[in-house]
């Protein structure tokens, strides 16, 4: 069944999956340094280029949002309860995506910081190599 409504959803669905990528990698190239204390990071996020990337964050939401509930659209007709749950979990981790890419613990490498130890702004300023901020950034078997 091909009608227009399902050619116009598959389109929508595929333009969201080219958008969505597009627009947190321009977010993503303007995102300022957030190093230092509270006081840098809010000077460092005044600016054109800061607001842009805010803002290109934000509008990648709404593609990203469209593109899990366009993939389970078109997974329906195969499978009714892989469609169900992976635009579920597509549309959960998007929520989850706008909550953390505003944490300053985004930038550091996986495993995620508030598992391994508190987030310490002032770790991502110094080196890897320094053994007084391993403990509470990275894990030492990265050095």
């Amino acid at each position: 069944m091909n009608d227009a409504g399902s050619t116009f959803r598959r389109d929508c669905a595929a333009a969201a999956l080219v958008a969505a990528p597009l627009l947190i990698a321009v977010s993503s190239a303007l995102a300022p340094s957030f190093d230092g204390d509270e006081a840098t990071r809010l000077a460092a996020m005044s600016g054109v280029t800061p607001t842009i990337s805010a803002l290109t964050f934000l509008l990648a939401q709404l593609p990203l949002m469209v593109a899990f509930l366009g993939i389970g659209h078109l997974l329906r007709a195969a499978s009714v309860r892989l469609s169900l749950w992976g635009t579920c979990l597509g549309v959960g981790g998007a929520f989850a995506h706008t909550v953390f890419g505003g944490s300053p613990c985004s930038s550091r490498p996986w495993p995620p910081t508030s598992l391994i130890g508190p987030c310490t702004p002032s770790c991502s300023a110094r080196s890897r190599t320094d053994p007084s901020c391993s403990s509470d950034c990275w894990d030492s078997s990265e050095r």
